[in-house]
């Protein structure tokens, strides 16, 4: 069980009972319904609100995670070795012609409102450039870093549960040789109140200019 699910667990385990308690102390409802035994107010009481204040628990949580969105970023040189988990390398320098290409599929889920406002930008070392198509409708390229935005990849009319894909070719130029040069990339979510509540998971790639 991952920690924040053990923790959401936990404090639903405590604060459900707490607060029937102090609800059912503060007024109990049954104690006006002539159909309950009166040696019975404490018990049915009790075990009626527990029910209720568990749902709202859940009904609250299921909320929580409706206003919510993902982003997904994975990083591959070749189709077949596609993974979160691999950090591919790509050489970039005088064995390569000084050009080389990444491909990063994209995935959104979630609160698309949140998601069309979200970015994610990539820095990149002083020793390489990039150049982005035009007709490319994610990823930018601007002052050596790649901004990925998803406003035109989402349209407005979007309901929560639709789910972009996109797929983006992401060349390297070598601009500058001094020795080796390696440096491992990953991107990151821009926005800081946008990762309260978006979510980014990505792997991270090697970029050289040797082997």
């Amino acid at each position: 069980m991952k920690v924040p699910t053990l923790l959401k667990v936990l404090i639903k385990a405590i604060a459900v009972p707490i607060i029937s308690m102090f609800a059912l102390n503060r007024f109990n409802l049954f104690e006006y319904i002539s159909l309950v035994p009166e040696d019975r107010y404490f018990d049915i009481g009790l075990t009626a609100y527990l029910a209720i204040f568990e749902a709202l628990f859940l009904f609250f949580e299921k909320w929580i995670e409706s206003q919510r969105a993902s982003i997904t970023c994975v990083f591959y040189v070749k189709k077949t070795e596609k993974n979160e988990k691999n950090t591919p390398k790509v050489v970039c320098g005088s064995s390569t012609s000084h050009v080389a290409y990444i491909y990063c599929d994209i995935q959104t889920t979630g609160n698309n409102k949140l998601l069309r406002k979200a970015s994610v930008s990539l820095n990149l070392p002083d020793w390489v450039s990039s150049q982005i198509p035009q007709n490319e409708t994610v990823a930018h390229y601007k002052n050596n870093t790649l901004v990925f935005a998803f406003d035109k990849l989402i349209p407005e009319s979007a309901g929560r549960e639709h789910v972009a894909l996109h797929t983006v070719q992401i060349p390297f130029i070598e601009t500058a040789n001094e020795g080796y040069s390696s440096v491992v990339l990953k991107p990151q979510l821009n926005r800081k109140l946008t990762k309260i509540y978006v979510s980014l998971s990505t792997n991270s790639f090697q970029l050289c200019n040797k082997e």
